[in-house]
């Protein structure tokens, strides 16, 4: 195939399907201007914690660390309330937690169901309308994709039954609630970060799938415009007699076509860089 009709045809095809996905990108980023993706913030973390109780504190930082491996060395520590205990929540260096409750010195081993779904009656997201009741443990849904997440997996999923459908998530290793979502959020996630980040969970647990589906659908797109842009330059007519009689368009179109010429061509250098920028937020082939 000569190359000429070659940049027609894969302009044709491929700009069709990037032009779908396109409008898919712009409409689910209008609809995460106005809906974040399912977070705990941290003024929602305190808002919802239990009150710390610090008459029941026995032990200083130091007596409580004594509890774990003499050789840990940690970045930080806090303290905090689990299970409606003063409990210090250590960080190692490597980004572990331990915990251990303030008021013994026991090491936190571990949060079971039963213990999540008194965490979840004992928090503020237990409001006068909610029944909590248990769902099941997971390590990763689709609103637990965060890799903020990662250092407090496995989560158990808590069903509130409130009327803002509330679900919420506690840690089996710091014994907290680590994330809250409503049917609201839910339901318009769906259409917006699920679908502008290609963000459906079955294939964002494999990273490296993912991965490789945002450069190459990026690679689509970058072949898209660039032979889009050939044909758009040699598209132009800038001699009067190319013009024709009335010499008024630089376009041999007309109608929408003439529009997608034109447009294109004042476009290109934004379109360009916005897909050449995503391609190159994944780090491609080890460039970063």
């Amino acid at each position: 195939m000569k190359l000429k009709p070659f940049l027609f045809l894969a302009h044709r095809w491929l700009g069709i399907g990037m032009c779908l996905l396109f409008a898919l990108w712009f409409a689910s980023g209008i609809i995460m201007m106005y809906v974040e993706y399912p977070e705990l913030t941290e003024e929602e973390r305190f808002e919802n914690l239990q009150p710390l109780n610090v008459s029941q504190i026995s032990l200083s930082p130091l007596e409580a660390s004594a509890s774990i491996t003499a050789d840990s060395v940690f970045s930080s520590v806090k303290l905090t309330t689990v299970l409606s205990r003063p409990a210090y929540q250590f960080r190692g260096v490597d980004g572990a937690i331990y915990i251990v409750f303030a008021d013994s010195g026991e090491l936190f081993t571990g949060l079971n169901p039963q213990s999540a779904l008194a965490a979840a009656r004992q928090s503020g997201f237990s409001t006068s309308d909610a029944t909590p009741s248990y769902d099941k443990q997971v390590n990763m849904d689709q609103w637990s994709i965060s890799s903020g997440l990662n250092r407090y997996r496995p989560l158990h999923r808590i069903t509130m039954n409130d009327s803002a459908g509330s679900i919420i998530y506690a840690s089996t290793v710091s014994g907290q609630i680590v994330l809250d979502t409503t049917r609201n959020e839910r339901f318009w996630n769906w259409l917006g970060s699920t679908v502008h980040w290609i963000y459906p969970v079955q294939l964002r647990k494999n990273a490296s799938l993912w991965n490789q589906i945002i450069v190459y659908v990026s690679l689509i797109g970058i072949v898209s415009v660039v032979t889009g842009a050939i044909i758009g330059f040699m598209r132009i007519r800038l001699s009067r007699r190319a013009k024709g009689a009335n010499g008024s368009s630089i376009s041999p179109y007309k109608g929408w076509m003439k529009w997608h010429h034109i447009l294109g061509l004042l476009t290109l250098v934004f379109v360009s860089t916005f897909i050449f920028s995503g391609l190159m937020s994944m780090g491609p082939w080890g460039v970063f």
